[in-house]
């Protein structure tokens, strides 16, 4: 007779999302979106305008590069306009 053995199986439980609050503005007088729509790793998400909000951390990162790169696309457009601009330098 043929004896099975236990063997100690380890599950994994998932991780902890982290989350992180945000603030986004809503510009009055600029018809847009009440929502910011953010795509990560095939999830959507819209994140509600004028409103503080939680959401995963990840998510937050999108947000916060994105805002970064238009805060340098704006420096260099600035700079392009007048060169003596002390802003920045290229």
């Amino acid at each position: 007779m043929a004896v099975k053995k236990n063997e100690d199986i380890t599950i994994k439980s998932p991780k902890k999302r982290e989350f992180r609050d945000i603030f986004i503005t809503k510009v009055r007088g600029h018809k847009e979106e009440d929502e910011q729509f953010v795509g990560l790793n095939g999830k959507n998400y819209l994140i509600q305008k004028g409103k503080r909000v939680s959401i995963p951390v990840e998510v937050y990162n999108v947000i916060m590069t994105s805002e970064k790169a238009k805060e340098e696309a704006q420096d260099y457009t600035d700079y392009v306009i007048d060169p003596n601009n002390q802003g920045m330098e290229f």
